[in-house]
């Protein structure tokens, strides 16, 4: 048989109880399994002269924005299979690569607004350290389109349970500047000492121990006055050798490694913001960008038609709410006065 998803029906259609069924595409015909082999239902077998699956349309635009970043909530496939009188059953789908083949095999775009479609072979993972509020800390994929870097990120929601993909792209020509920063310190720290005296524990045990041997050797040469010397003998030793010295308070050093990739760009809003990557990030970047544009010489030679297109993302971000009536009007001035 062939490749299937487990689709998921909530409510009974007329030719289908609600359930979770294995969904297979035949030549002539979508067969519906039960995934419970225990509940005695037959599979179904829906003749594709008579029903048809259509897949529905998912949204394209982002749920949010989040810095550079556009978030788009990852949501279940919906398909609906609909018979010739016009009844329909409404399937649910979970997201994911494997079922997104499938389906695209069968015929179904259903991948998400977020999901890349032009993802080059070779791309590059950098970690963000701290993005300043443009980016997410923690690792993205990175790959050059064309002039722009474009950034992205699967946020499965492991811990949250809702899961995003998440989109970005940074214009070459807003490079500033791409830069090591930091460096490795020596950090001091306090490590406090301890308090001599005796180790009460140890001084029982080794004195017991010790006060038993020389107690008995002590009677068998003197009797019961021998048997005292050897116990206040045994109890002396085992307080002398549990005796434990203080330690003073000491200073110990460590290594704080604060080295980092900074890209200076201009921020989306006006003036500069500074991205700080883990070091390592400075190798993908150097093969995604030119020496002249790690230095920031892209912008020098970037045309005036440029300030449109950062004009038009700053309206954009202005009618989706991220940037209040004055905060448009400071950043529109900004640009404009650069011109």
């Amino acid at each position: 048989m062939s490749k299937n998803v487990v689709a998921t029906i909530r409510e009974d259609a007329p030719f289908v109880p609600a359930g979770r069924y294995y969904l297979f595409s035949e030549p002539a015909a979508w067969t519906l399994m039960p995934t419970d082999e225990g509940s005695g239902q037959l599979p179904l077998t829906l003749d594709k002269g008579a029903y048809t699956l259509t897949a529905d349309a998912a949204p394209t635009e982002p749920d949010e924005m989040q810095g550079m970043l556009r978030v788009y909530k990852l949501r279940p496939i919906a398909l609906t299979l609909t018979d010739s009188s016009g009844n329909h059953a409404a399937l649910s789908v979970s997201y994911g690569a494997d079922n997104l083949a499938v389906l695209q095999s069968w015929g179904f775009d259903c991948r998400s607004a977020g999901e890349p479609t032009d993802k080059p072979a070779e791309t590059f993972t950098v970690a963000v350290k701290n993005g300043g509020g443009l980016l997410p800390k923690g690792k993205l994929e990175v790959w050059r389109d064309g002039d722009a870097l474009r950034f992205f990120r699967r946020d499965k929601g492991l811990y949250t349970g809702k899961g995003s993909l998440q989109s970005g792209e940074l214009p070459v020509r807003s490079i500033r500047s791409v830069k090591a920063a930091g460096e490795v310190r020596r950090e001091a720290y306090q490590v406090h000492g301890t308090e001599g005296g005796l180790m009460t524990g140890r001084a029982i045990a080794i004195g017991s121990a010790l006060a038993l041997v020389f107690g008995l050797f002590g009677t068998l040469l003197l009797n019961i006055i021998g048997l005292v010397i050897g116990i206040v003998i045994g109890i002396i030793v085992g307080i002398q050798t549990s005796l434990q010295e203080g330690e003073p308070d000491r200073t110990e050093y460590r290594e704080v490694d604060e080295r980092s990739t900074a890209v200076e760009i201009d921020a989306p809003t006006g003036g500069a913001a500074t991205l700080f990557f883990e070091p390592q990030a400075m190798e993908s970047f150097a093969k995604l960008l030119t020496f002249e544009e790690m230095r920031g010489e892209a912008r020098k030679t970037a045309p005036k038609a440029d300030m449109i297109d950062q004009l038009e993302r700053l309206a954009g971000l202005h009618e989706k709410g991220h940037l209040t009536d004055e905060e448009f009007e400071q950043a529109k001035a900004r640009l404009l006065g650069k011109i």
